[in-house]
């Protein structure tokens, strides 16, 4: 897959963004694209994968499809996991945004991506950006 990305890159302009720890680009594909818009190539791409897309001024974002499943605690309380990609008024990755519902907290990572379980009573996320300032 790497090989594909290189060749779309090259000879599209975009550029492709990822987490190497969630997509693995070692991966066989085959794809003739002659001609073909962006997004119909990169839907026969990935296909039948856990692997979505977002064009966003020239970039590919990819990520992991975002789940949720329920799953109970300890306390018999049941939890529902959220994972996705939290972006800002411009669609750009919020990275180090910090989520809470109640006492539970978690943290996108630097593109952006969330995963954690929450109570499925009323979830009700409130989000805060930390600035980092270097003198």
């Amino acid at each position: 897959m790497q090989t594909i990305l290189d060749e779309i890159e090259k000879k599209s302009g975009f550029r492709f963004f990822y987490n190497n720890n969630q997509i693995d680009t070692k991966r066989s594909f085959s794809v003739n694209a002659k001609g073909e818009d962006i997004n119909a190539v990169l839907e026969r791409l990935f296909k039948g994968t856990e692997i979505s897309y977002r064009i966003m001024e020239g970039n590919i974002i990819l990520s992991v499809r975002e789940k949720s499943s329920v799953i109970k605690s300890e306390g018999q309380q049941q939890l529902i996991t959220v994972s996705g990609v939290v972006l800002d008024e411009s669609q750009k990755p919020f990275s180090s945004a910090t989520v809470t519902q109640g006492e539970r907290k978690t943290s996108t990572d630097q593109e952006g991506n969330l995963q954690s379980a929450f109570a499925q009573i009323r979830i009700c996320l409130s989000m805060q950006l930390v600035l980092k300032v270097w003198s």
